[in-house]
């Protein structure tokens, strides 16, 4: 890939990621109008548990990832039939689960409908995760763009509607974000079908090996999400869904340190993948480090400068109601800026085969997150999850970049006394410290 190549396929991931990402940036000062603290609770409650339960499957991406330049069209047709029949079998599993759970528990956090409607949500959104990925692999930048653009304009014209023309509420907001991702994903893999692209049967080798690499990943997709989401959950679970609400809108408006970093990190992983795969290729580590630390410095200004203007941010953008949510986001921002140094790393661990590296450093930043949140959120109220995400996701990045480190030659892990001092000026400035 040239460096023209990758200007443009950065700026064509800006647009299609800022639209997508942002979608709950964007309608943010609609909805704050139209809807309560207490129906946000309802719709990120909601969204959690979807996110936490397709997080199961990231595993299958990397996948795609790692053979990608590999094999050849045939072979990858039937790879990415298996991880259909994987995932059908996988979603019915949940759906079995998510009845048990609405038959056995007395007061569940969502009416009992929408617990078993979720995994019909899952599977639209990996599907659709499953087309985006080969996209982004192949280089169909346009055609990535596209899909993309079509699940914005879908998702939010349903929730408009329903929100403002039938006043559905938080209803209507779950309803658009479960419809737009069946019909997207249904869409895609019957056209896929239709064009011979997926060959769906069962093939016992490919199955073994899409499993060896997939699960281990299966653990640190799963706490990853964890890590995310689990302290709206927390937060809902001793506090209630306004307050749940509050921290929700927080981690929308913190988000923008996510729809900044993704489109960069569309381009690095098949940059990643390339450079790599070929052993030809001379230098690549050495030029590799010295993008990465390039990266890593200019999201550390990005998340520093937005922390530092996030209350007025959330001024303007919702109303007195959600201004409470203002303590949270530097603290969150700078826990989404360590999720992001964690993207970038995935790939490399991934091409040197240390899934399970991966795995175990997700694995302790969620037991992190959940303890720590356990243990002061009575004391420290809904901060005590916002601290857990913070600290969880550092402790996750540091894992990765330490075995980073050890495996290649890159001054990887930054100065993090300075990192520190800056976050420390940032919180200071926000009226947190």
């Amino acid at each position: 890939m040239s460096g023209k190549q990758i200007v443009s396929h950065t700026i064509l991931y800006y647009l299609s990621t800022v639209i997508n990402q942002a979608v709950p940036f964007l309608i943010l000062p609609v909805m704050a109008v139209y809807l309560s603290p207490e129906d946000f609770g309802y719709i990120n409650t909601f969204s959690a548990i979807v996110l936490i339960a397709a997080s199961i499957f990231g595993g299958f991406y990397n996948v795609i990832n790692k053979f990608f330049f590999k094999e050849s069209d045939e072979y990858k047709t039937k790879l990415l039939g298996t991880l259909y029949l994987l995932l059908f079998l996988m979603v019915s599993i949940l759906f079995l689960v998510s009845i048990g759970y609405v038959r056995f528990q007395s007061n569940p956090v969502l009416p009992g409908l929408y617990i078993m409607l979720i995994p019909l949500a899952v599977f639209g959104q990996v599907s659709l995760e499953l087309q985006k990925t080969v996209l982004r692999i192949s280089k169909k930048v346009w055609a990535f763009t596209l899909l993309t653009f079509s699940d914005v304009v879908l998702n939010v014209s349903i929730s408009l509607v329903l929100i403002i023309a039938f006043t559905w509420h938080w209803h209507g907001r779950v309803v658009a974000m479960m419809a737009s991702a069946v019909f997207l994903g249904g869409l895609v893999l019957i056209q896929n079908l239709r064009q011979k692209k997926v060959s769906i049967k069962y093939r016992k080798e490919l199955i073994q090996e899409s499993l060896k690499l997939a699960l281990p990943l299966i653990p640190a997709g799963f706490c990853v999400m964890l890590i995310r989401r689990s302290g709206v959950l927390f937060v809902d679970s001793y506090y209630g869904k306004s307050e749940a609400g509050l921290l929700g809108v927080a981690m929308n408006l913190a988000t923008v340190i996510l729809f900044l970093a993704v489109p960069v990190i569309n381009v690095w992983i098949p940059y990643v993948h390339e450079k790599l795969s070929n052993p030809k290729e001379q230098g690549a580590i050495s030029a590799l480090g010295q993008l990465f630390n390039g990266l890593l410095f200019s999201g550390l200004v990005v998340t520093i400068l937005f922390s530092l203007c996030s209350k007025l941010i959330l001024k303007l953008m919702t109303t007195e109601a959600y201004h409470g949510a203002a303590a949270y986001i530097p603290w969150l921002a700078f826990g989404f800026f360590f999720w992001v140094i964690a993207a970038w790393l995935t790939p490399l661990l991934v091409h040197y085969g240390r899934q399970l590296v991966i795995a175990l450093a997700n694995i302790i930043g969620a037991i992190t997150s959940v303890l720590l949140t356990l243990l002061l959120i009575q004391k420290m109220g809904p901060m005590a999850a916002v601290y857990a995400f913070l600290i969880a996701n550092f402790i996750t990045v540091l894992l990765m970049g330490l075995m980073a480190r050890r495996h290649v030659a890159w001054s990887l892990i930054p100065d993090l006394g300075f990192m520190y001092r800056s976050m420390k000026h940032a919180f200071r400035r926000t009226g947190q410290v």
